[in-house]
C-alpha cells in the first residue's frame, strides 16, 4: 500500500505512516485488515507549511520561526538531512523537481538545493503571502500584488494589484479582488473574464475555485437582491 502522511499543525508534530496488510482469518477467508506503524517528527515550533516531494521519500517543514527542515524518510524512519534559516516565518514551501522553493513573510521568494545552495532569491517588499507552480511560479505579496516568475527567477511584465488570494485552474487562476470581483486569468497571466460583485450593496465571496473538469464556483453571501439568476 502506498505511504500516507499527516499534519498536526497543533502539535507541531508530522506522522509518517506505513499500511500493513494481512488476511485476518478470523474476519472470514480473504478479509484484510490494515494495522499501521507510525513515526513522529516532532517539531519544536509551530509547523506553517509542509511539502513532499513525487516520490515520497522526502519532506520539507517549515515553521513559523524562519526555519526549514529538509527529513529523507525511508523504511527505518526519518533522517534530518538539512536545515534552512529564514529572518522570518516560513509561508510555503514547494518542491520542484529535485530543487525547491521556500516564499518567507518578510524577504520574499528563494529558489534551493538541497545541498543548500541557493540558486535565485526574489525580493518582495511586503514578503509573501502565497505561492504556487504550474508552468511557472505565482506569487502573492503581502500588499495584494500578485506576480508570475520564471524557474529561473525572472518576472513576468504583466502583475496584478489589490488582490486578495487566488486559487489555480487546470488552465490559469482565480483571482479574488479586493472589490469582491472574480478574474480568471490564462498561465499567460492574461485576463479571459471579470465577475464584478453585485448588487447596490455589495456582496462577500466566501469561497471560490475549481470545479469538475473546466467548471469554476463562487460562493457568495449577499446583502441584497440582484438581477438575473443569482439572489442573495
Amino acid at each position: 500500500m502506498d505511504d500516507e502522511r499527516s499534519i498536526d499543525m497543533h502539535n507541531h508534530q508530522i506522522w509518517t505512516e506505513k499500511a500493513s496488510g494481512y488476511n485476518h482469518r478470523g474476519f472470514g477467508q480473504g478479509m484484510v485488515q490494515t494495522l499501521p506503524s507510525i513515526d513522529s517528527i516532532h517539531n519544536e515550533e509551530k509547523v506553517n507549511t509542509i511539502s513532499i516531494n513525487a516520490s515520497g521519500d522526502k519532506v520539507l517543514i517549515g515553521d513559523c520561526k524562519g526555519s526549514v527542515l529538509l527529513y529523507s524518510l525511508d523504511e527505518k524512519g526519518q533522517h534530518l538531512e538539512n536545515t534552512f534559516k529564514f529572518s522570518s516565518a516560513i509561508i510555503e514551501v514547494i518542491w520542484h523537481n529535485e530543487k525547491f522553493l521556500v516564499v518567507d513573510e518578510v524577504e520574499g521568494v528563494h529558489m534551493y538545493c538541497q545541498n543548500g545552495d541557493v540558486e535565485w532569491t526574489f525580493n518582495l517588499e511586503a514578503g509573501g503571502a502565497k505561492a504556487h507552480i504550474q508552468q511557472q511560479i505565482t506569487v502573492l505579496d503581502g500588499l495584494g500584488t500578485l506576480r508570475l516568475l520564471t524557474f529561473d527567477g525572472k518576472e513576468h511584465a504583466t502583475k496584478y494589484q489589490q488582490i486578495i488570494s487566488f486559487e489555480p485552474l487546470q488552465d490559469g487562476f482565480l483571482l479574488l479582488t479586493e472589490q469582491s470581483e472574480v478574474k480568471k486569468i490564462n498561465s499567460s497571466f492574461e485576463e479571459v473574464f471579470s465577475r464584478e460583485q453585485r448588487g447596490d450593496i455589495g456582496e462577500d465571496i466566501v469561497h471560490y475555485g475549481q470545479g469538475l473538469n473546466s467548471t469554476w464556483f463562487v460562493a457568495r453571501e449577499g446583502h441584497a437582491l440582484v438581477p438575473g439568476d443569482e439572489e442573495a
